[in-house]
């Protein structure tokens, strides 16, 4: 069933918890994908976010590229949830930034570290399934992370996804 989140709801859950980092908010089982939550605010920043909500933040550390690189390369190809859940990365919106750049596919492009799922098989995998909201595909245990879809059906708006592979969204 789909998630509706207010920004009301949303502003109350975050004083709840306070400040917490990108991994965490993707990790908490009540609130939206940050990105959802960027959107409620409509802002491009989570510190954004926490200035509104009046809530203290000190900034994550900084990373290099070339740091960065040498992690990404000794890792491998990870989905954007095991760049969330790996202890010495930064989030994935950080590692694209960095490589001045809005795909991760670039950055794996960059450092000729192959992807290794195919249109095909996530296709498969999302017809058996299901509509699934952004979150959901992220927590899913079998699926590329949100992003990785969008990159693979190359869009940047998940309703093509549904539309190309026919997959009623408003059946819910």
């Amino acid at each position: 069933m789909k998630q509706i989140y207010t920004k009301e709801w949303v502003s109350k859950t975050l004083k709840e918890t306070g400040h917490l980092p990108q991994r965490k908010i993707e990790q908490h089982p009540d609130l939206p994908s940050h990105s959802t939550i960027r959107r409620l605010f409509k802002t491009t920043s989570m510190a954004n976010v926490w200035k509104e909500l009046s809530i203290p933040f000190t900034p994550q550390p900084s990373y290099t590229k070339e740091e960065v690189s040498k992690a990404l390369k000794k890792t491998g190809y990870l989905t954007s949830r095991k760049i969330a859940q790996h202890p010495d990365l930064p989030s994935h919106s950080t590692i694209r930034r960095l490589f001045k750049t809005t795909s991760m596919a670039n950055v794996w492009n960059e450092l000729d570290i192959p992807v290794r799922y195919a249109k095909e098989e996530v296709s498969k995998a999302l017809k058996k399934i299901g509509w699934l909201s952004q979150k959901d595909i992220n927590q899913h245990s079998t699926l590329p992370s949100y992003v990785t879809v969008l990159n693979l059906f190359k869009t940047t708006k998940i309703n093509n996804v549904w539309k190309e592979l026919d997959i009623d969204i408003f059946g819910i």
